[in-house]
């Protein structure tokens, strides 16, 4: 039974796509450069070099595109906003103000976009980081913070703290038993 004041919500992740936008991004830049390597230098090799490398400002904004485009592909891959509205039909629950159904399914697609806004500059900027702070200080890029490797570290660390977290709630309700 639940009182008039309480409030539930949906768990949706600002970083529903979590590390894989800068992983394929990354792939992307580097595959056709790693592939030319195997090959003599000609003039479109030179000019790809030139465009995908990230060390420069347009390799850097490339980079950059990807890794939003990729935000959202992978973020509407991983939650089903149809999905999402077809269980909260089910179970008889509702959002209040907005009907059951298709006006849920577009609702939550919304706010999804909205909250993946935030996420995709958030890993825009982690990713970003280690080749701004190269091109604008004096660091090696062997000294720079690796982006992908911050986002890797937060990931587990906010797993593992929620999987403790329901080891010791878990506990504490065998004790009531």
């Amino acid at each position: 039974h639940r009182g008039k004041n309480d409030i539930t919500y949906l768990p949706l992740k600002i970083n529903s796509a979590g590390v894989m936008p800068v992983i394929f991004s990354s792939a992307i830049m580097t595959a056709p450069l790693t592939i030319m390597s195997f090959f003599p230098a000609n003039d479109f090799s030179t000019f790809l070099n030139n465009v995908l490398n990230m060390q420069k400002p347009l390799g850097l904004c490339i980079y950059a595109v990807l890794i939003v485009l990729f935000t959202f592909f992978y973020t509407n891959l991983q939650v089903d906003p149809e999905k999402i509205a077809e269980n909260l039909g089910k179970s008889g629950t509702y959002i209040p103000g907005i009907r059951p159904g298709a006006e849920t399914k577009a609702y939550l697609s919304k706010v999804l976009n909205r909250i993946t806004v935030l996420g995709a500059a958030f890993i825009l900027f982690i990713a970003m980081l280690p080749y701004l702070m190269t091109m604008f200080t004096n660091l090696t890029q062997s000294a720079a913070l690796g982006g992908t490797g911050i986002i890797i570290v937060v990931g587990v660390a906010t797993e593992t703290f929620s999987a403790l977290k329901g080891m010791l709630t878990q506990k504490q309700y065998r004790g009531f038993i």
